[in-house]
């Protein structure tokens, strides 16, 4: 008898553990096995239809341009000269960066641009507030302070206004408290004193609630950079809202253009402004360089000077006009922040040297460059001829210059502007992005027979060993 035991024990021990005899385990445990995937599909269920909200997504995709120097403002960049000297300035910016628009598009500026754009603070708050409404009525003072700053970021959800003294989309931290109390007073439904209020923790929390809702909506924003198709999607989930959520997807690539077109474009609008004025200012002194030559020659009855004499004129503009181009060159240069001694500075002031130079010989009657008649040797009448004419054929070569410059400072400014194309816009969402009910109701199956088989198996192992333990002690049994 002392024999067999250990046999019998041995047996115990180590049953047969293959799948049909697991299989006629857990038909043994049926009702713990059921009962266990039944609790975690109904809370699946439970979970998916009344915790997780309907969250829908919009996507729009834009591709990165480069800029390139072509067409119209490729051959205006050939032109010699002053001309060519000109188009070749710092006119131009860098064009679309992918990286660069990534990142924008990843800020959180432009997130409270969006979000300001469609008052989205108001929804945001909306739910919170009205549970506060419910709760504690129409009316709240001074110690509602769970409900005051909702209230305001739902009476100011495009930013703040000129009645608190602030532009719109100024920071809450910045307003005074009397701005704060104004503010507060200004609410539907206060019924408190203004005195009592502590403006300072409404501003902070007001400045805390607006804060933690764009957290949140940043959130359900997505940013991807495909960089084998060079495009970029920008996607937005919302709560409730197919078509809100095609809005802000829209809005996204809006102010991303607004952005680009107000802070990436510096340089050239920057340097379009210095030339357009200067070609304004070149249009007024050509018109009245004319008006006071023809109002000479007629005063004087005089036709013309002799062609030696009008050569030296046209050379002498022509002169000049070069130089007032390299003087417009270095400014633009200088505007631009070059270091003082950079290549291109230095060689523009040995150029605007030796124009001078020129010039102030040509004005003497020495040099080559409009011939040997100086001017003194003229008598007064003609002198004052020669010098209108002059002053006249100063400001046409210059005006022709700078309406040429012009033209390539709007196409550069408009060609930084333009850093993108949009591809695709979003379009609201025909079904719901989240919750995938069909597949949580999978997910929690499969869970739940994970857990009951662990649980069938711990159940077994336990009623196994209490048999051994059972069997250990009455040996003879």
């Amino acid at each position: 008898m002392s024999e067999l035991a250990p046999s019998r024990t041995e047996t115990i021990d180590e049953p047969d553990l293959d799948i049909v005899a697991y299989i006629e385990v857990v038909w043994r445990r049926k009702w713990i096995f059921g009962g266990i995937v039944t609790l975690v599909l109904v809370g699946a269920f439970v979970r998916t239809m009344y915790f997780l909200p309907e969250m829908y997504g919009s996507a729009a995709t834009i591709l990165p341009l480069k800029a390139v120097d072509g067409g119209a403002l490729g051959m205006l960049r050939q032109v010699g000269g002053a001309a060519g000297a000109l188009a070749g300035l710092g006119l131009g910016g860098a064009g679309g960066d992918a990286e660069r628009l990534v990142s924008v598009l990843r800020t959180r500026s432009l997130a409270e641009s969006v979000a300001r754009r469609h008052a989205l603070f108001e929804r945001l708050v909306r739910k919170d507030l009205n549970k506060l409404r419910r709760k504690g009525g129409a009316t709240f003072g001074p110690t509602d302070m769970d409900r005051i700053p909702l209230e305001l970021v739902a009476a100011h959800p495009a930013g703040l206004n000129a009645d608190l003294l602030a532009s719109p989309g100024a920071a809450v931290l910045e307003l005074e408290d009397d701005a704060v109390r104004r503010a507060v007073g200004a609410l539907p439904g206060w019924a408190g004193t203004l005195d009592a209020l502590d403006a300072g923790a409404v501003r902070d929390a007001w400045y805390v609630i607006t804060q933690n809702r764009l957290r949140g909506f940043r959130d359900g924003v997505g940013v991807d950079w495909d960089r084998k198709q060079s495009v970029i999607k920008v996607s937005v989930m919302f709560e409730g809202d197919p078509e809100m959520a095609a809005a802000l997807a829209n809005a996204y690539i809006e102010e991303l253009r607004a952005y680009l077109r107000e802070n990436t474009s510096t340089e050239a609008r920057r340097n379009r402004v210095f030339i357009e004025n200067r070609f304004r200012e070149a249009e007024t002194d050509l018109a009245a360089a004319e008006g006071d030559l023809e109002a000479f020659e007629q005063e004087h009855e005089l036709v013309s000077l002799p062609e030696q004499t009008a050569y030296a004129v046209t050379r002498l503009g022509e002169l000049e006009a070069r130089l007032a181009a390299k003087q417009i060159e270095r400014d633009v240069l200088a505007q631009a922040k070059v270091s003082p001694g950079s290549a291109p500075l230095a060689a523009l002031e040995v150029e605007i040297r030796g124009i001078d130079g020129m010039l102030s010989e040509a004005l003497r009657g020495r040099g080559s460059a409009v011939g040997t008649m100086a001017l003194a040797d003229l008598p007064t009448v003609k002198r004052e001829l020669f010098e209108l004419m002059r002053a006249k054929a100063v400001q046409e070569t210059l005006f022709k210059l700078l309406a040429e410059q012009y033209e390539v400072a709007k196409i550069d400014e408009i060609r930084e502007e333009v850093a993108f194309e949009t591809l695709d816009l979003a379009m609201p969402a025909t079904e719901r992005a989240s919750p995938r009910r069909k597949v949580d109701m999978v997910i929690g199956l499969a869970i739940g027979c994970v857990l009951a088989a662990l649980c069938v198996a711990a159940v077994e192992m336990l009623a196994s060993r209490r048999a051994a333990a059972l069997a250990a002690s009455h040996p003879g049994a």
